[in-house]
This record gives structure tokens, C-alpha cells and sequence, in this order.
């Protein structure tokens, strides 16, 4: 098992016991607001998503827990999009329950993230992304060093309407 650990955070692989967190988070509406697409309505849809996250087939994800009382927070993690031969490329990805946000841990969480997957996983790029509208998102993205690559136009269709998404990279180099 990955353990990763932070001033106030561990980050840990999933694990099958966790499945009533990670679905009070998936499930939760508030949170999943600009996560629709991965959001999910039952028990066994989350049970689904933590057998995938376990499985850590096409990339890595972690648990995140507070160091104080390991009570949960939250998930981060990448998804490898392509390999390679000089090496992997993901897509990254952080959520937080609701009561934790604004207090700087999913910046936190994503530069442990980060570290992990450019000096111990080899990945030489991650990229990530949100909706133009997600404000703590794009502070949390610019604040760990992700730089906007690009505005994609009413690119996605979100609560009802089209919406523009902000496109972010960075590069192994530029940590």
C-alpha cells in the first residue's frame, strides 16, 4: 500500500473499508456541483468506483485523511491518458467533502499528488481542468503551479447549459 504523507494529510490507497466515505462524497451534490459526469446516485455505483480506484489499473488514486483524527476528506488522484518513452501522461483530479473546503487542504493534497507522480510514479505531464465558473478550482489548480493552457469555448454541457472549460498542464520539468 502507498502511503504519502503531509504536514496535515496522509494521502493512502484506497481500500475497501472506505466505501461509506467515498460514497457520502460521491453521492453528495454540493460536492459533485462541477463533477457531475463521475458523480454517482447508489451505494453500488460508489462500490464501483472504489473497485476501479483499488484496482489502480489506469492510474493512481488516494484516500485522503486528516493526520489529527484520520477523519476522511476527500480523493485525488490521476488517470494515465498515454504512455510514453519518456513517460506517462494523466489527467488529475481532486475533491474534497463540502465542510473541508477553504482551508488550503486540496492544494495541499494535490501538491503530494503531484510529487508522487512526477519523482515516484513517472509521469512527465499531468493535465487537468474545470469549468470556467469553478472559481475555487482554478485557484487550487493555479495555486499548486498548473498553467492554463487553453479556454475551450462552450465545450461542455453543465447544468443545463454550455459552458467554457479551462484546460491546465504541467510538466515534470516545471516542478
Amino acid at each position: 500500500m502507498t502511503t504519502l504523507t503531509t504536514d496535515r494529510l496522509i494521502l493512502r490507497d484506497y481500500i475497501e473499508s472506505d466505501l461509506d466515505d467515498l460514497h457520502s462524497l460521491m453521492s453528495d451534490k454540493q460536492t459533485m456541483y462541477f463533477l457531475s459526469d463521475i458523480s454517482t446516485n447508489t451505494l453500488e455505483e460508489s462500490a464501483d468506483n472504489l473497485r476501479a480506484a483499488i484496482s489502480n489499473s489506469d492510474g493512481r488514486y488516494f484516500c485522503i485523511r486528516d493526520k489529527a483524527c484520520d477523519a476522511y476528506i476527500g480523493g485525488v488522484g490521476y488517470t494515465i491518458t498515454d504512455r510514453t518513452p519518456l513517460g506517462k501522461i494523466a489527467h488529475m483530479g481532486c475533491f474534497l467533502l463540502p465542510q473541508k473546503h477553504g482551508r488550503g487542504f486540496a492544494a495541499e493534497a494535490a501538491r503530494r499528488a503531484l510529487e508522487f507522480a512526477f519523482r515516484e510514479d513517472g509521469c512527465v505531464r499531468l493535465t487537468t481542468g474545470c469549468y470556467s465558473d469553478n472559481i475555487p478550482s482554478r485557484k487550487v489548480l493555479e495555486k499548486v503551479g498548473f498553467r492554463l493552457e487553453g479556454t475551450r469555448i462552450k465545450a461542455a454541457y453543465h447544468d443545463g447549459k454550455m459552458k467554457d472549460r479551462l484546460e491546465y498542464a504541467l510538466n515534470s520539468d516545471e516542478i
